[in-house]
C-alpha cells in the first residue's frame, strides 16, 4: 500500500522525508521518492527499491530545501522502475498520489501540463485490458465503444440490437475505455466497434449516455413512445 508524507518548516526536508518514509515501510512498497522545493525550483530524487537505496541516491544528488513531499509506491499500474516511482512532474506541477487519476488527460489539457510518456500510457491501457478481459464473458457478444467505430441513430441502434438478439446473441456486453481509450488487445477481442460521437466524453458521462440509449432502444423495439 502506498504511503505519503509532506513537510514544510525550518528544518532540512530531506532527512525528515527519508526518516518518515522508513516509518511507512511496514505498509509494503516497491519504490520510493522525494521532491524538495528550494527558491522556486524542485529537485526530484526517486528510484525503485528500498528507502535505504533512496537515501544512498540522495547522498549523491544532495537535494536541499525546507519544503518537500515523499512517497512509497506499491505498483498496480505500470512496472516497477525508476521512471514509474513517485513523485511525478508535469510542467510546473509536482505531485504524488495513491490510486489512479483516470481523468489525467483532461487535466493535462486544461492546465497545459506536459503529457505522460507514451510508455506510461501503454502500461495503463494494458493493465486496464487485463481487468476487462477477466470481466468479459467469452460466450457473450462484445461491443467496444470507440471513436472510430460505426455510428447509428437511435432507431438504427435499436434495430441492430434486436437483430443481434434474434440471431442468438442475447448476452450483449459493452465496454467503455478510460481517458486513454481502449488497448489494441481489447479492440481485437470485441466483436464490433460502435461510436456514439466524434467528441470525447468523460467515462462516467459515457456510461449514462449508453444506458439511456439502451433504454431508448428497448422502447423502440416495443413500439413505445420515445423522445426524438
Amino acid at each position: 500500500m502506498c504511503g505519503i508524507i509532506g513537510y514544510t518548516g525550518k528544518r532540512d526536508a530531506k532527512d525528515i522525508m527519508l526518516d518518515a518514509l522508513e516509518l511507512l515501510e511496514y505498509r509494503g512498497y516497491d519504490s520510493a521518492g522525494i521532491a524538495i522545493l528550494k527558491e522556486g525550483k524542485t529537485q526530484i530524487v526517486k528510484r525503485a527499491g528500498r528507502v535505504r537505496d533512496l537515501r544512498q541516491l540522495c547522498e549523491e544528488k544532495h537535494p536541499e530545501g525546507n519544503c518537500g513531499i515523499g512517497h512509497t509506491r506499491w505498483a498496480t499500474h505500470g512496472g516497477v522502475c525508476d521512471q514509474n516511482a513517485h513523485p511525478h512532474q508535469f510542467g510546473r506541477v509536482t505531485l504524488i498520489h495513491n490510486g489512479i487519476i483516470e481523468n489525467y488527460r483532461e487535466l493535462t489539457e486544461k492546465y497545459e501540463l506536459d503529457r505522460a510518456s507514451s510508455e506510461t500510457e501503454r502500461q495503463i491501457k494494458e493493465k486496464e485490458a487485463e481487468r476487462i478481459v477477466k470481466a468479459v464473458d467469452e460466450k457473450g457478444y462484445l461491443i467496444a465503444l470507440a471513436i472510430h467505430g460505426k455510428t447509428y441513430d437511435s432507431v438504427q441502434f435499436s434495430e441492430h440490437l434486436e437483430k443481434l438478439m434474434i440471431t442468438g446473441n442475447s448476452h450483449i456486453q459493452f465496454v467503455i475505455g478510460g481517458s486513454l481509450g481502449l488497448s489494441d488487445r481489447v479492440l481485437k477481442l470485441a466483436d464490433e466497434h460502435i461510436s456514439f460521437s466524434q467528441l470525447t466524453f468523460p467515462h462516467q458521462l459515457m456510461r449514462v449516455i449508453l444506458a439511456e440509449q439502451i433504454y431508448r432502444a428497448y422502447r423502440i423495439m416495443n413500439h413505445e413512445p420515445y423522445h426524438k
